[in-house]
């Protein structure tokens, strides 16, 4: 239920929910990689960090734990650091997905794209469906300005699941990039019906915005 209320932006509610978990069971790692996931969103990095290290605390091996750590640093800029955690938990298990996504995720904000496509095609050979590769795809070909396989690969993913807000994030910038400002515009719409608290969409909004000459 916490991760629902983060999905649409309520954080508060799926703040307290976590926080009433934990005083229930204060062992129980689910409620910490889910509060260090929200503060993120949030942008509070310092309480992201701390929560994800107390579930580490408890289980050095939870590479959901690992990978939304990899994430938060990737997101603060610690791109080596954020390398580092993504291998420890392919480490632990190799046949994590949203692992080798996350470390998809990470050369992307590295500009490394080639290593993203590299990365995320194991990945979508095993699991065409695989929605978080699919997205790192389309932004790779995006930074590469390959748009039309940035978009298609983009489009797989909505075809999924139409409500999945960085597919819909990732082809507004795409669709800003090329000066289509009303797609761009459309995107954010979407996201923001689902999440209207998503920080991201609403800075690419009010760039897009920026762009149009009224």
């Amino acid at each position: 239920m916490s991760t629902s209320y983060r999905n649409i932006g309520l954080y508060d509610k799926a703040i307290n929910l976590c926080k009433q978990c934990l005083k229930i069971n204060p062992k129980i790692i689910q409620p910490m990689y889910t509060l260090g996931s929200i503060y993120n969103f949030t942008e509070e990095y310092d309480k992201a960090i701390k929560y994800c290290k107390k579930a580490l605390e408890i289980n050095p091996d939870s590479v959901i734990t690992l990978n939304r750590l990899a994430t938060i640093l990737t997101d603060m800029g610690d791109i080596d650091e954020a390398k580092l955690i993504c291998n420890k938990a392919l480490e632990i298990d190799p046949y994590f997905k949203n692992g080798w996504s996350t470390l998809g995720y990470v050369y992307n904000n590295n500009k490394e794209y080639d290593k993203v496509i590299e990365v995320c095609e194991r990945v979508l050979n095993i699991d065409p469906k695989h929605l978080s590769s699919l997205n790192e795809m389309g932004f790779a070909y995006f930074g590469m300005k390959k748009y039309e396989k940035a978009i298609e690969y983009i489009e797989i993913a909505l075809d999924i699941n139409p409500n999945h807000v960085p597919a819909c994030y990732y082809l507004g910038k795409i669709y800003l990039d090329m000066k289509n400002y009303e797609m761009a515009l459309k995107m954010c719409d979407r996201v923001l019906d689902i999440n209207p608290n998503y920080r991201k969409v609403l800075d690419l909004y009010n760039e897009i915005k920026s762009k149009i000459i009224i």
